[in-house]
């Protein structure tokens, strides 16, 4: 899943959390202190980078899943050495995250409307023999009918709900990679579905899907 970009600093991508700590900063202020990979991480970065976020700005317990967030570009990193990366590099800047989307919060639930009298109607006459509904047809988009904000709706929804899909198997994953992989490979397979309304099937017959 591409990043949606907002303007040169500020964008909303997908941030994998690796782990979470209960922390309190130097003013006493609960904080989450997060290790985490981003979309640009190197795969050659295994140990992730730590973030710190207000518990104000979060949700009440973050686990090990992907979550969807907007995030600020801040100052570029040092090398080991002591000179400034070059900045060409998203993942030679720190990031900060200024809060996390919509789509991850649970939605509450809608109150019914209580059930109106029923009314009595006068009795109709028969009725002529009516054709067989037909099969509704599912409306596709039309190319290029989608602007770029709707798309980046879409993609966040889409990923979220692959991170949901794939959180109860992030354990048996030894490598974040992997896992960073399949979540974006479902949501990519669900956001097809969402623009075409082609139900993804197996290639053979017998073939399983796992999720």
């Amino acid at each position: 899943m591409e990043s949606g970009t907002i303007n040169d600093n500020i964008r909303i991508t997908s941030m994998m959390v690796m782990e979470a700590k209960s922390v309190l900063d130097r003013n006493q202020l609960p904080q989450w202190e997060l290790t985490v990979r981003w979309e640009w991480t190197p795969a050659s970065n295994t140990w992730g980078e730590r973030v710190w976020v207000y518990k104000d700005r979060s949700p009440e317990v973050i686990n090990r899943a992907m979550y969807t967030v907007r995030v600020e570009r801040g100052n570029i990193k040092k090398r080991q050495g002591g000179e400034y990366w070059d900045g060409t590099q998203d993942w030679m800047y720190n990031w900060k995250v200024l809060e996390f989307d919509a789509v991850n919060e649970p939605q509450p639930a809608a109150t019914a409307p209580a059930p109106a009298a029923p009314v009595q109607q006068p009795p109709q006459p028969p009725q002529p023999p009516q054709s067989q509904p037909q099969a509704p047809v599912i409306q596709r988009a039309p190319a290029g009918s989608i602007d770029e904000k709707q798309m980046m709706i879409m993609r966040q929804s889409t990923l979220n709900y692959a991170s949901i899909l794939i959180a109860p198997l992030v354990c048996d994953y030894n490598d974040i990679g992997q896992v960073i992989e399949t979540t974006t490979t479902v949501a990519s397979t669900l956001l097809k579905y969402v623009i075409t309304g082609e139900i993804p099937r197996a290639e053979h017959p017998d073939a399983e899907v796992e999720f």
